[in-house]
């Protein structure tokens, strides 16, 4: 009998599991449009005003991540490393489905 008991307590944690997992997971809308020429774009305009640095150019994307948990419209978060006369920084830009891009403050 005790072993019947774990048997269908491990089926049932395992449906319990399973479920979570999926609902987590499963149908998590994706931002179908690569926007990093935008991302990069925005961020050598800005980095070429605050740097004051007319050369000033994107070295990489170093990430980027879909913001899906319920921003709507759907986003992309961009990171670009941007470095020119001596200088660098790292800007952090917000897409959207639309294609609309905007630095993120801070």
């Amino acid at each position: 009998m005790a072993s019947l008991r774990v048997t269908l307590l491990r089926i049932c944690a395992s449906v319990f599991v399973s479920a979570h997992l999926w609902a987590c997971m499963g149908n998590a809308p994706v931002l179908e449009v690569d926007n990093t020429p935008r991302a990069i774009e925005i961020s050598e305009q800005y980095a070429r005003q605050v740097l004051g640095c007319p050369s000033a150019r994107a070295g990489k994307t170093l990430r980027s991540e879909s913001l899906t948990d319920a921003a709507e419209p759907l986003q992309s978060l961009y990171r670009v490393w941007i470095e020119g006369c001596g200088k660098h920084g790292v800007y952090r830009v917000i897409c959207d489905e639309d294609e609309q891009c905007n630095l993120e403050p801070g």
